[in-house]
């Protein structure tokens, strides 16, 4: 295949989402490579973005049972998305003039995995210092990185059962592996508080913000329970995401395996059972179960921003906790459906680039706060 061609295929699959984790790595590298490359003058990084454009365009036509709007939005991701990996064709000029320049946007990037753990005794652990595939000591603590970034702990101490915490700032994942096996993967701008030891009967936990929790079935069947505001979720062995951030409207549980019981803290009678696939909303003392799409509600663990069509706000909200900035969203167009997914990898200048090729208006400040702030519309 021409390398042209294989090119387009790459950015078809990835546009209809039909494309595999290492294409997607693949493409992303891509694109870095032809960014920093100065072998494609502008006029033929146009001419590779309109055959592109073409050849993506056709595929999206062949579908079947796709309305006419829903092709118009594919058209504006096909040309957000083609325009961005041939290297940054567009670019704000000189009648877009703001108080941030594009220099200081493209500063602003993602820190991928980083956390720190508060030991019980309130000293606090910079993961980062930690050398991947190594462990350190801390007190009674022995904290250890694998060669993925994953962290374990354990207390030397016998019958530890104090209070740990990891927390995340913006910007940043970070997984760690419970005492137990349980496989958590903490979101940006989160806390998870766990025991040094989990002890018999219920093995507890509190979140404070998101996350991806794998939980690993023990022996006694002991039932695994995720406290946050205002709910608590009940588990024996399966994997599921908790949204439970202070300033977000509702709490979000969803289920991607296995079975939950999500209960209200202030009625125990006032729960709902989920199977694979739904998702409980608490909002406004109402507790309620709905079916959702888990590759949009799950997006932000395969490394996603994941529009959907219906949670552009929600979205937003991600990517202001994501890049520590204030967005400002003017939602002046009622009829209007975004559907779309974005690296979260993007420096902030990029991903700025794909909202405007998206039809998002998008006016970057500086506020009083001395805040990047995005005024979107």
């Amino acid at each position: 295949m021409h390398k042209l061609d294989d090119f387009f295929e790459r950015i078809t699959n990835y546009l209809l989402g039909k494309e595999s984790a290492s294409e997607r790595e693949d493409l992303y590298e891509l694109y870095d490579r032809i960014e920093e490359s100065e072998t494609l003058n502008k006029k033929q990084q146009i001419d590779v973005a309109v055959k592109a454009k073409q050849r993506i365009l056709s595929t999206i036509y062949q579908e079947q049972k796709i309305n006419e709007r829903f092709i118009r939005l594919r058209w504006i991701s096909a040309a957000a998305a083609v325009l961005i990996l041939v290297g940054g064709v567009y670019w704000f000029t000189g009648q877009h003039q703001h108080e941030v320049s594009m220099e200081e946007l493209a500063r602003v990037v993602p820190a991928k995995k980083h956390a720190v753990m508060i030991l019980p005794t309130g000293e606090v652990v910079n993961i980062d210092s930690i050398p991947l595939a190594q462990s350190i000591q801390v007190g009674n603590t022995i904290i250890a990185r694998d060669a993925s970034g994953e962290i374990t702990y354990k207390s030397i101490q016998a019958g530890d059962n104090s209070i740990y915490a990891l927390q995340t700032p913006h910007s940043a994942t970070s997984e760690i592996r419970l005492s137990d096996g349980t496989k958590v993967l903490l979101n940006a701008a989160s806390k998870l508080y766990y025991p040094a030891q989990f002890g018999e009967g219920d093995r507890i936990v509190r979140l404070e913000g998101e996350a991806y929790f794998q939980v690993t079935k023990t022996s006694s069947h002991s039932r695994f329970i995720v406290e946050s505001k205002d709910q608590r979720t009940i588990v024996l062995g399966t994997k599921f995401n908790v949204k439970a951030y202070d300033h977000d409207w509702a709490i979000w549980t969803t289920l991607e395996e296995g079975s939950v019981r999500v209960v209200t803290n202030q009625n125990n009678d006032r729960n709902v059972v989920l199977s694979s696939g739904q998702q409980a909303v608490y909002e406004s003392a109402e507790l309620r179960k709905q079916t959702v799409d888990l590759e949009s509600a799950l997006g932000w663990t395969k490394g996603l921003f994941y529009f959907d069509g219906t949670n552009t706000a929600d979205v937003l909200r991600q990517i202001e906790r994501w890049y520590d900035i204030d967005i400002t969203y003017k939602e002046d167009k009622t009829d209007a459906q975004y559907s779309g997914k974005i690296p979260r990898n993007l420096p902030l200048n990029k991903l700025i680039d794909l909202l405007t090729y998206a039809d998002f208006k998008v006016d970057p400040r500086i506020n009083a706060e001395n805040r990047i702030n995005l005024i979107i519309n």
